[in-house]
């Protein structure tokens, strides 16, 4: 009795997992199913005059020198120098030609981009869906600025310093800091 309830017992195991090799494959439901993005031909895709930005495309000549025109909507041109080389891409760690030049100084918004080799002929373009360049970045408080408000009756102290991993002072601030 006790054998034939083993044997009862493994079929039923034999059968569930033989049943389980038939279901669909299961689905995550985050989105990991889709393919991944395109990859990118410009990173970052948003920057503003004189960043560093990175150009990525195949048609680029390792050690060739390149010409790149930023132009805005509204017809403002200009243009930055850059190098080509073949560098590891942080995104997937794969080598890719890479062309660093500084974003040219031109109106705020959507950007078109091209890429002339040294005998002035377009290698590539970009549309202005692709860049758009922004402002400067908003400098921070300097060190120990007080703010005051009428309406607050706290007066708060700003600091931006940043503080030494091996003491509780940072490392470029004044004694006061901390």
């Amino acid at each position: 009795m006790k054998a034939q309830i083993t044997r009862w017992i493994t079929a039923g195991f034999l059968a569930l997992a033989a049943t389980t090799m038939l279901l669909p494959d299961a689905q995550a439901a985050c989105g990991c199913d889709k393919p991944p993005p395109p990859r990118a031909t410009v990173r970052p895709f948003v920057g503003h005059p004189d960043q560093q930005i990175t150009l990525f495309d195949d048609r680029l000549v390792q050690n060739a020198r390149y010409t790149v025109l930023f132009e805005s909507r509204d017809g403002r041109q200009d243009w930055s120098r850059g190098k080509a080389a073949s560098k590891r891409d942080f995104a997937d760690g794969q080598y890719r030609m890479q062309l660093r030049v500084e974003v040219g100084d031109v109106s705020m918004g959507p950007v078109a981009i091209s890429v002339y080799d040294d005998t002035n002929k377009l290698v590539y373009g970009l549309p202005d869906d692709q860049f758009t360049v922004i402002a400067q970045p908003i400098a921070q408080l300097p060190n120990h600025q007080t703010t005051q408000s009428p309406n607050w009756p706290i007066t708060q102290r700003v600091s931006s310093c940043a503080p030494d991993r091996r003491s509780r002072r940072s490392s470029s601030c004044s004694p006061g800091c901390w």
